[in-house]
């Protein structure tokens, strides 16, 4: 098993692929796809904590997500990572699970 997933929470391609990747035994990727991609922070937040927390029970050590820069914010603040690029108006955030 790969134990590092990376994801992009900023275009709907992204959002498709981390929902494709999470269905089946993870479960989530109906949402995702549900969901349909959002440039709206709180959805992203969201979709971070989510994908965090279902790579946790799968036993993935790591994930690493492109989120837009608020996103990021309120996920290192909240303590589930670091960010570890600033790319403008988006963010490379890191998670160990």
């Amino acid at each position: 098993m790969d134990f590092l997933q990376k994801f992009d929470l900023t275009t709907k391609e992204g959002w498709l692929n981390a929902g494709l990747l999470t269905s089946g035994p993870m479960g989530w990727g109906a949402y995702l796809i549900k969901e349909m991609f959002t440039d709206n922070t709180e959805k992203q937040v969201e979709a971070a904590k989510e994908l965090i927390e279902t790579a946790k029970q799968n036993g993935y050590r790591h994930i690493k997500f492109k989120v837009d820069k608020k996103a990021g914010g309120e996920l290192e603040a909240a303590g589930y990572g670091k960010i570890r690029a600033d790319n403008g108006n988006t963010v490379e955030f890191e998670a160990w699970t």
